[in-house]
């Protein structure tokens, strides 16, 4: 398949294939990308994640792979994009409209609205850190005591904190004795946009 028949199965601009599958590529394939391929050319779903699908090409002298000469360790999950505080509080869950840069493999049963948050802030030491990563999921069910990602719909900012139910109000904790407000009452300008579902690990 030459640049134009891509670009015609893939309903893009030949100058845009270009950028990731002409001769001198500039940009990698995206998660939302991906996805869009696979649906085009009628490929299963995250197909392109699993790089046993690439092709393998080889120059002189350098080593040749055998996929038989290979063993599974994890299954390819779906990919999440990783966002920080500020965006998802922008973005709530149109992460398509975002310049995402990064993306992770998902870590374990999520769903397709999952997302990586990056915590900034002290306010939930010592459970949490400044630059640790959470899986936000808007699906799981979330309940007293969980850790949850809100979002203040007045201003479009966002927390990360412990969510309680006290009095028949729901209360947005910190987990830093030393932070105030250690505790904030959640009103109608608040929602919970998911629950903490796993630390990622960046090694």
């Amino acid at each position: 398949m030459n640049l134009q028949k891509l670009s015609d199965a893939l309903d893009r601009h030949p100058s845009q294939c270009s950028s990731f599958a002409g001769r001198n590529p500039t940009k990698n394939i995206g998660e939302k990308l991906a996805r869009h391929i696979e649906q085009k050319l009628s490929l299963p779903s995250n197909y392109l994640d699993d790089i046993r699908n690439a092709g393998i090409h080889t120059q002189e002298n350098s080593p040749v792979y055998h996929l038989e000469d290979a063993s599974v360790l994890h299954p390819v999950g779906h990919m999440l994009p990783v966002i920080g505080m500020a965006t998802a509080g922008a973005l709530k869950e149109a992460f398509e409209e975002a310049d995402i840069e990064e993306y992770v493999p998902a870590p374990g049963p999520c769903s397709n609205r999952a997302f990586v948050l990056i915590l900034d802030g002290i306010s939930m030491l010592p459970d949490f850190n400044p630059r640790d990563r959470i899986v936000i999921d808007p699906e799981a069910e979330w309940m007293s005591g969980d850790v949850v990602y809100a979002r203040c719909t007045q201003n479009n900012s966002g927390t990360f904190k412990e969510i309680r139910y006290e009095d028949g109000n729901y209360y947005l904790c910190a987990k830093n004795p030393k932070w105030e407000p250690q505790y904030m009452k959640m009103d109608d300008t608040w929602e919970v946009v998911g629950k903490g579902l796993y630390l990622v690990k960046v090694l």
